[in-house]
């Protein structure tokens, strides 16, 4: 299984929600690790208990994915 790297970013002050950001992998791993049943990952009941607005995934710092609560997701 890949490593990855994941990192807390605040919105600006305007926002109240935080982005989380995991470097390396897929997005597929990453989603299974996330919103794994249960969650197996620290972070999918850390940003729950804190209401997470959007999730920013990065691979290799050059695709950009949102999931939003409604788990659509958009690639740009």
């Amino acid at each position: 299984m890949s490593i990855f790297y994941y990192e807390l970013i605040d919105c600006d002050q305007e926002c109240d929600s935080l982005a989380l950001v995991a470097y390396g992998g897929t997005l597929s791993q990453f989603l299974k690790i996330f919103y794994g049943i249960p969650p197996v990952s620290p972070y999918a009941i850390l940003t729950g208990d804190i209401g997470v607005h959007h999730i920013q995934i990065t691979k290799n710092m050059k695709k950009t994915f949102f999931l939003n609560r409604q788990d659509h997701l958009e690639g740009l």
